[in-house]
């Protein structure tokens, strides 16, 4: 509409005073989306929802928010809050590691979502995480791009063992008592270990 047209042409004579018009085209610049994103520290086995949020300023209803997170491994599950495994618009390349959303044109923000799940028992870290927030002209077909990285930290929890054991019925004084004691590790990733103690023995039993 005209009223919109003048609004965004008062927002880039702004952004050309203030040296924020990243692509500049006829009439006005395409207006570069405002991308916030901050860390994620979780502990081992839970989830993260990553923290970002995107919001363009003044766009019209013939412009599209795409936004992008680059680095995820395929052993990450990747799901929205409140359980959904995807949305409507969302894809997710396993060979790039790259999920994507891409909303119906004149949404002009997202205030997040996702939410990362690490595999079981796993405490490595997921840093470098490129996010990317395009807003794309449907019809001009230019857009505007903001970048920023976060980081998902994954505190190692110690996992409680399996511990295992029978009673034994000896009956001649004396005599030898063969205890079956067992336990393992739920966590098999080498970074726990296993010691077992008897304890509770009786004065005079060898």
């Amino acid at each position: 509409s005209t009223g919109m047209k003048l609004l965004r042409c008062a927002f880039f004579l702004l952004a050309v005073v203030a040296g924020t018009v990243l692509l500049p085209r006829p009439g006005f610049a395409q207006i570069v989306p405002l991308l916030i994103v901050s860390d994620s520290s979780i502990s081992e086995d839970t989830s993260a929802a990553l923290n970002i949020s995107v919001t363009t300023p003044l766009a019209g209803p013939d412009e599209q928010l795409t936004v992008s997170i680059a680095g995820i491994p395929d052993t990450w599950t990747i799901t929205a809050a409140g359980g959904t495994v995807t949305w409507v618009y969302d894809t997710y390349g396993a060979g790039t590691g790259t999920w994507s959303i891409t909303f119906p044109p004149g949404q002009a923000t997202y205030a997040g979502g996702i939410v990362l799940t690490p595999p079981l028992h796993s405490d490595l870290d997921l840093t470098g995480l490129v996010v990317t927030a395009t807003n794309t002209d449907i019809v001009l077909g230019t857009s505007a791009t903001a970048t920023d990285t976060i980081d998902v930290l994954v505190d190692a929890v110690v996992d409680p063992p399996v511990a295992s054991s029978s009673s034994v019925a000896v009956g001649t004084a004396g005599a030898v008592a063969p205890l079956l004691l067992g336990g393992g590790l739920i966590d098999l990733d080498g970074s726990e270990t296993l010691s077992l103690r008897l304890s509770g023995v009786p004065a005079g039993f060898t």
